[in-house]
């Protein structure tokens, strides 16, 4: 959109350049420039993206099936959690408080 926009400018530029003050600007090289740079950035991202998609599968392709290692290269910002979801997380602090209170009646 930025480099679209800035090839439109100076398209634009140049026609007002040389229709108002007959001064002649070339508007070729600048979005040749301009679109030159966003190919190798958009290259650039997408070699770096395979190569962690790469990285997450051969770290983890060895412990864990392969569906879930998929997962984990499809989206590495939000790896699954363990468990199935926030009952586990309850289940597992009532164990904790079960456990912990014959500890401190003890302590009495």
């Amino acid at each position: 959109m930025v480099g679209a926009s800035a090839i439109a400018l100076t398209v634009a530029g140049s026609w007002y350049a040389y229709s108002v003050h007959r001064f002649l600007l070339d508007p070729t090289w600048p979005a040749m420039g301009v679109t030159t740079a966003y190919l190798v950035q958009t290259i650039l991202t997408f070699y770096r993206e395979e190569r962690q998609r790469a990285y997450i599968h051969h770290a983890f392709d060895r412990y864990l099936s392969p569906e879930l290692v998929r997962r984990i290269a499809d989206d590495p910002a939000c790896p699954p959690r363990l468990g199935s979801g926030i009952g586990d997380c309850a289940n597992a602090a009532s164990w904790h408080r079960h456990l912990r209170a014959p500890a401190e009646d003890r302590r009495m």
